[in-house]
């Protein structure tokens, strides 16, 4: 992912958080803020996960 992408988003994009199908609810702007709430939920097992554009209904149910 593109440092530029990573910071700032794209236009009318929502990012989650992946591993194993999408995890923990997070919907966020910007694949960094949603890190950031992964990390405030779980800590440093954050590592773990991966910040993913989300499909364009949002979360998936």
């Amino acid at each position: 992912m593109k440092q530029s992408i990573y910071y700032h988003g794209e236009p009318n994009a929502k990012y989650g958080i992946w591993k194993d199908g999408w995890k923990f609810e997070v919907c966020e702007d910007t694949p960094m803020l949603a890190m950031a709430r992964l990390y405030q939920k779980i800590g440093h097992e954050a590592k773990k996960y991966e910040p993913r554009r989300l499909p364009k209904g949002g979360l998936p149910k």
